[in-house]
């Protein structure tokens, strides 16, 4: 079997034994560029959460869900930048593992939540730290540690035309004048974004149709969207 075939085969059979209930938060990220017309932003709501996993009445475990799309910024002349659900660091690691640590991880890497949470929330208090975020709802601007994966599209109607675009030079991507202001987070209880799949209709099918030659590898599309 392989691999791919098998995470996947893995996957069902968490979903086939959770107890249904989700603990979760929901973000609200915001890109900012500076561009030579002047600053723009794109923003979308994006939910994180926690479920109990168990077979029969015997808890096994926890799995993480994520509930959402990227989030798209418009630029001059038709550029488009594009924040996919995964960080920047390790784009492997999986959407759902990087929003389920992304604010406790900004504030370890010196971001100021506004307002303040009362305490630093370990791994195991996911329910603790999501009763205190949902009832502070803190914002705070992401230190470059934890940035989104960012790319663009030549053509966005093209899948291969993707390519990575670098946080510190937006302007080789771009041209010059372009440069990444912020990446802001917010807690909300806005609905969750469902806006960029109508413009990029192509995505359900790009992992099987796209080789990217970019330094972004096709299955990285898949941080696009949620399945949901």
């Amino acid at each position: 079997m392989k691999p791919a075939r098998h995470l996947i085969f893995i996957a069902l059979g968490l979903l086939a034994a959770c107890d249904g209930k989700v603990d979760a938060v929901r973000y609200r990220m915001t890109v900012a560029v500076q561009t030579p017309e002047g600053v723009r932003t794109g923003s979308g709501v994006i939910e994180s959460g926690v479920q109990k996993l168990a077979v029969g009445t015997v808890f096994e475990g926890i799995d993480y869900t994520l509930k959402g799309e990227a989030v798209a910024v418009d630029l001059p002349r038709g550029k488009v930048l594009v924040a996919l659900l995964t960080g920047a660091q390790n784009p492997y690691a999986g959407g759902e593992d990087y929003f389920r640590s992304v604010f406790g991880n900004a504030i370890g890497h010196g971001a100021i939540a506004t307002p303040r949470l009362p305490q630093r929330f370990g791994g195991a208090e996911w329910a603790e730290e999501h009763a205190a975020l949902r009832t502070i709802k803190p914002g705070l601007t992401l230190p470059a540690e934890d940035y989104p994966l960012l790319v663009t599209f030549g053509d966005p109607a093209d899948p291969n035309t993707v390519r990575r675009v670098a946080p510190d030079d937006l302007a080789s991507a771009f041209g010059p004048g372009y440069a990444l202001r912020s990446v802001t987070l917010k807690l909300t209880d806005e609905p969750v974004s469902r806006v960029l799949v109508k413009r990029l209709p192509w995505v359900p099918d790009a992992n099987k149709r796209v080789t990217a030659d970019g330094g972004l590898a096709a299955g990285e599309f898949q941080p696009l969207f949620t399945a949901d």
